[in-house]
C-alpha cells in the first residue's frame, strides 16, 4: 500500500467507491446472497479486464484474477509483490511489533513446512481416525444433522488436537464459539464499535490469545521437564524451532498465528466438505460408486496412502459426469443457496 501517482504508474481500471467504505457494501452484500463471485465477474466484464481495482475493508487494492493472476502472484510474492493484509485484519491478527508482515508470514510458512511433510502427516492419521470416530458417534448415528454444523464442529475438533492437542468438549466448544465471533468479524465491514461484529472479532481474538498464552507458558514448563513430546502437536513444534538467526517465535507471536491457523485452517475445508457430502447425497451413482471402491477397508497402512486417490479420482470424474447430465440443481447448489447449506441430514 501507500500513495501511487497516476502521472507514474499506469493502474488498472476500477473505481475506489465512497469514501472509507469503498465498495465493500456491494461485496458484502453479494457475499450476503451467497454469490461473492460476482462481485468479481461483473467487474471482469465491466473493464473487460482479468486484473481491476477496487477498495474493501478500508483499503485500496487491485485483484489479479484467473489462472494467470495466481501464477503471477505464487511465482513472483518477494519480487513483485508482498504479503499484505489490510489494516482491519491486523486488528484480529495482531503481528508482533519488531516484524513486518513479509517477515511474520515468510517465518511462519517455514516453520509449518516439517509439520506438515508426507512423513509427519503419516502420524495422524490415527488421530484423525480416533478423532472422526468419536465425532460419528456422539453427532451423527441416528440423529438428523445439519451438515454444516456438525462439519464445523469437527473440523474445529480436529484442529484443536492436533494443534494444541486439546480434548475437553467443554474447551473445545468455548474455543470454537469465540473463533466463530473472528469469522464473522473478518467478513464484516471494519467498524470497531460495541456490539458490531468487527468489535466483537477483535475481543474474541484478544480472549483466545489471552487462553492460548496460558497453554503455552504450560507447554514450555511440560517441556522442559519432558513430560511431553516437542513433535507432539503444533504448539510443541513451533516452541522448540528456531529460525536462521537462531532466535525462537515469540510467545504472542505464537498465539496470534495459532489464532490464524484455528480460523483459516478449518472454515474453508468446512465448505469443502459440505459441498462434498451434498454432492454425495443428490449423486446416488456417486456415492455407491465411492462405497464400492472403498468397501471393507480398514485403517490404512502407513506407506500405502496413495490408495486413496482411488476414492478422490471416483468422485471426481462421477462428479464432472453427473454435472453435464444435471445441470440445473447443481449450478443452482453452486451458489450455496441458504435451503442447501441448512439442509437436514439423517446419519
Amino acid at each position: 500500500t501507500g500513495s501511487i501517482s497516476n502521472e507514474n504508474f499506469l493502474l488498472p481500471p476500477g473505481r475506489k467507491g465512497w469514501p472509507i467504505l469503498g465498495e465493500s457494501l456491494e461485496y458484502f452484500s453479494k457475499l450476503r446472497n451467497r454469490v461473492p463471485e460476482k462481485f468479481v465477474t461483473d467487474r471482469i466484464h465491466k473493464y473487460s479486464s482479468k486484473v481491476f481495482r477496487t477498495s474493501l475493508l478500508g483499503e485500496p487494492m487491485a485483484m489479479l484474477c484467473g489462472a494467470e493472476g495466481n501464477k503471477f502472484l505464487f511465482s513472483d510474492e518477494g519480487k513483485f509483490v508482498k504479503a499484505w493484509f489490510p489494516s482491519a485484519i491486523t486488528k484480529i491478527f495482531p503481528k508482533s511489533h519488531n516484524e513486518s508482515i513479509q517477515e511474520s508470514t515468510t517465518k511462519v510458512r517455514k516453520m509449518l513446512q516439517p509439520f506438515l511433510k508426507p512423513d509427519a502427516l503419516h502420524n495422524y492419521v490415527v488421530v484423525m481416525d480416533k478423532v472422526m470416530k468419536r465425532h460419528l458417534e456422539t453427532d451423527w448415528t441416528g440423529k438428523h444433522v445439519k451438515v454444516w454444523d456438525v462439519v464445523t464442529r469437527y473440523t474445529f475438533m480436529m484442529a484443536c488436537r492436533l494443534l494444541l492437542s486439546v480434548e475437553d468438549p467443554g474447551q473445545v466448544e468455548k474455543l470454537g464459539e469465540r473463533i466463530g465471533e473472528v469469522v464473522e468479524g473478518t467478513m464484516s465491514l471494519a467498524i470497531n464499535f460495541p456490539r458490531t461484529a468487527f468489535y466483537r472479532a477483535v475481543k474474541a481474538s484478544e480472549a483466545v490469545r489471552k487462553e492460548l498464552q496460558g497453554m503455552i507458558k504450560q507447554r514450555k514448563m511440560d517441556l522442559t521437564e519432558k513430560r511431553v513430546s516437542p513433535t507432539q502437536d503444533m504448539l510443541s513444534h513451533m516452541l522448540v524451532v528456531d529460525d536462521e538467526n537462531s532466535q525462537f517465535m515469540a510467545e504472542f507471536g505464537i498465539a496470534t498465528t495459532l489464532v490464524a491457523l484455528l480460523h483459516g485452517g478449518t472454515h474453508t475445508l468446512n465448505a469443502a466438505l459440505t459441498f462434498i457430502m451434498m454432492y454425495l447425497a443428490e449423486l446416488p451413482d456417486v456415492y455407491h460408486e465411492v462405497l464400492r471402491v472403498d468397501q471393507n477397508r480398514d485403517l490404512i497402512p502407513v506407506g500405502q496412502y496413495s490408495s486413496m486417490l482411488s476414492v478422490y479420482t471416483v468422485i471426481t470424474k462421477q462428479i464432472q459426469r453427473q454435472t453435464r447430465e444435471i445441470k440445473t440443481p447443481l449450478s443452482h447448489s453452486l451458489t450455496g443457496s441458504k435451503s442447501r447449506s441448512e439442509a437436514q441430514w439423517l446419519a
